[in-house]
């Protein structure tokens, strides 16, 4: 049971044994107990599925000067986006953006992981300032 979770994040649990994910934020769910089985579950903190790429796949992530820009088409609104470096030290985090933004920035010349995340979807781009 998921007791520290408050609805904040939707959690869900990927039982590979059975081949069922079930979303266990909202829902208990109960097992037998199989020895011998150490990678059974994986933990998922947003929804799992073929559709996860969709809601982002004509969005751009890049850099002109010191801006950095997002565009892209969404049915979503309320997006989160993380900036981690390569160390994987997050470096910025906004919340509440739409899916056309422009950011400014004092990022140093690196490579970067752009994390965009809404509420259904999420997925992350590769940065690399000059």
């Amino acid at each position: 049971q998921v007791s520290e979770n408050e609805g904040t994040h939707e959690l869900y649990l990927e039982d590979k044994l059975l081949n069922v994910v079930n979303p266990i934020s909202k829902q208990a769910y109960s097992f037998e107990f199989v020895p011998d089985q150490p990678e059974r579950f994986v933990l998922h903190f947003a929804p799992v599925g073929i559709n996860d790429q969709q809601e982002f796949e004509n969005l751009q992530v890049f850099s002109s000067g010191k801006i950095l820009y997002v565009k892209g088409q969404s049915n979503e609104s309320d997006y989160e986006l993380f900036i981690h470096d390569v160390m994987g030290r997050q470096i910025m985090m906004t919340k509440d953006v739409s899916p056309e933004i422009e950011l400014p920035h004092d990022f140093r010349t690196g490579i970067y992981m752009v994390t965009i995340s809404s509420r259904n979807y999420i997925t992350t781009h590769k940065l690399l300032l000059k």
